[in-house]
């Protein structure tokens, strides 16, 4: 047993087989690891390390959801679906990776979809109405859509679909209304 200097006699040895000081780790070896140095820190401080390690995450989440209804003008009483892809960045439009996406009836005109639950911030969304029913737009043989297709602000691009920043559309974190119009 360590006896502790400065105490009276007997202290110290009380002091001792109440709180052990081993500097081994859990493996073992003499000196610890930082696994081993959560042990070692008083009760107090542990919820203050979590509360350290939590607070950026929770501060990051936005707080406010708003909706964005989208009216699609849609001339052609041909029946299919349309699909509607929601894009949140400039790199998620170009890799063609839709933040949210939805499948809605064509039942006349227009057709409204309305994406729920939505962050501030921006978007931009592509729609194309499948009136053949194969799940995908078609294109001729030069690339240029057989189907109707539309993009927000009734953007279009040169050569291919618009950039992100032309179809753009803000949300405050209330709900916003839009309308496209098929080509």
């Amino acid at each position: 047993m360590t006896a502790i200097t400065g105490l009276a006699p007997g202290e110290g040895d009380l002091l001792a087989r109440l709180r052990p000081v081993d500097r081994r780790s859990r493996s073992g070896r003499p000196g610890g690891s930082r696994a081993d140095a959560g042990e070692n820190q008083p009760m107090h401080l542990k919820p203050l390390a979590l509360l350290t390690i939590l607070f950026p995450l929770v501060a990051a989440t936005p707080v406010a959801a708003a909706d964005l209804q989208l009216t699609i003008d849609n001339p052609s009483p041909a029946a299919g679906q349309m699909y509607v892809a929601l894009f949140d960045s400039a790199e998620t439009m170009a890799a063609n990776k839709p933040t949210k996406s939805q499948i809605a009836p064509i039942t006349g005109n227009p057709t409204v979809v309305t994406f729920t639950g939505l962050s501030a911030g921006l978007y931009a969304f592509t729609v194309f109405a499948d009136e053949n029913g194969n799940g995908k737009l078609d294109t001729n043989f030069v690339g240029m859509p057989t189907e109707r297709y539309g993009f927000s602000n009734d953007a279009m691009g040169l050569m291919g679909p618009p950039k992100f920043e032309a179809a753009q559309v803000r949300l405050d974190g209330e709900t916003k209304a839009t309308t496209i119009r098929l080509r």
